[in-house]
């Protein structure tokens, strides 16, 4: 029990700093974020939130897509650990 929550833990610490990368390299990610985030009326933040959200995940994955574009190889390796991570978890 203790080592899957090792685990876990790693897998989820992985998640959030590839989340770290992708908000400090590409600019729309960033304040996409900043917009979530911000502070305003609570109802209307829930009412609007599904609309951020797949309009922030549309940025993301345009983002991802440009930079895999123009750093293919780059793009490759990090692809292939993505998936040898995934193998390792079983999945």
């Amino acid at each position: 029990m203790r080592r899957a929550l090792e685990d876990g833990l790693i897998a989820a610490a992985g998640l959030l700093l590839l989340a770290a990368i992708v908000v400090s390299v590409d600019q729309r990610v960033r304040e996409r974020l900043i917009d979530v985030t911000r502070p305003g009326n609570p109802s209307a933040e829930i009412a609007s939130l599904q609309a951020k959200t797949s309009h922030t995940m549309a940025i993301v994955l345009r983002a991802a897509k440009d930079k895999s574009v123009e750093q293919a190889p780059l793009f490759l390796f990090a692809a292939a650990a993505g998936g040898l991570f995934l193998a390792m978890l079983r999945l």
